[in-house]
This record gives C-alpha cells, sequence and structure tokens, in this order.
C-alpha cells in the first residue's frame, strides 16, 4: 500500500493541473460566476509512476476537498488536522466521484484552496491542493467576495 500511495503522489505531481505554494504572488485568483459556483477540473491518472498503464481506469475514483483558508498565504492543512478542519466548517469532503471535474459551490465568502485525492481499490494518494506549485504551472486559489 505504501508503494502504491507513493506511485499515485508521482503521478498528481505530474499530471495534476494545480499545485501547491505560499507565495501569494504566484497563485491566480479564481472568481466565481455569479451563482457562486467554480469548476474544478483536473487531468485523468491514467499511468502509474513506473510507466505501467493502470489497466482498470474505470476503476479509479477522485475525492475533492475545499478548504476555507484564513489567507493566501496560508498552507493547505495536512490530512492529520482533516476531523478537527471538519468540525470547525472549514474542510469539506465530497464523496468520490469517477468524472475528471465537479461544480463547486460556495457559501461564504473568503479565500479556498481545493483539493483532489486520488483512489484506487482500497490505495489512495494524497490530497494535491490547487495552490500547488509542484504539479503545475498555475497554482490557484478561488476568492468569494462579501
Amino acid at each position: 500500500m505504501k508503494r502504491l500511495g507513493k506511485v499515485f503522489l508521482g503521478m498528481l505531481c505530474i499530471i495534476l493541473l494545480f499545485a501547491y505554494s505560499h507565495a501569494s504572488d504566484k497563485l491566480t485568483k479564481i472568481t466565481p460566476n455569479k451563482d457562486k459556483v467554480v469548476t474544478f477540473k483536473w487531468e485523468p491518472v491514467k499511468k502509474r509512476i513506473s510507466g505501467k498503464d493502470i489497466v482498470n481506469v474505470d476503476k479509479i475514483r477522485y475525492k475533492v476537498y475545499v478548504y476555507q483558508a484564513e489567507n493566501i498565504n496560508e498552507k493547505p492543512p495536512e490530512e492529520k488536522d482533516f476531523e478537527r478542519l471538519k468540525t470547525e466548517k472549514r474542510l469539506e469532503v465530497k464523496s468520490p466521484i469517477k468524472e475528471i471535474s465537479c461544480k463547486i459551490k460556495f457559501d461564504k465568502p473568503g479565500y479556498y484552496f481545493l483539493g483532489v485525492q486520488t483512489k484506487l481499490k482500497d490505495e489512495v494518494s494524497v490530497v494535491s491542493w490547487s495552490c500547488s506549485e509542484t504539479c503545475a504551472t498555475n497554482p490557484q486559489y478561488v476568492y468569494v467576495p462579501k
């Protein structure tokens, strides 16, 4: 399981559209439409880091995370903090989906980071956050005005 998790982490770092950064000047601001909705998209995972194809890509699911940050310089949370943040209503976890995009509606103003985690059978990757510069050239955050 540990090896497969590393494989997914590596793949996500290669193919996801979003990345991780603490420098706000490197982040692109995304403002929701008039209905306070944003479409979050990412590239599908098709190969393991070893280069081997994932045999049954229909079994892959993606779990989406919505994290309300206090400011855009904040680091996204680590998994050990997820339960506390869900209780504080700062982290929302969507049910795993098969699609490589989803629409997210925002009810409160603020700064948000979006995350995606790949699930295959009982194996899961780490969460890749929209503000992560490690995986893509265009790290982003969502800003919902008052």
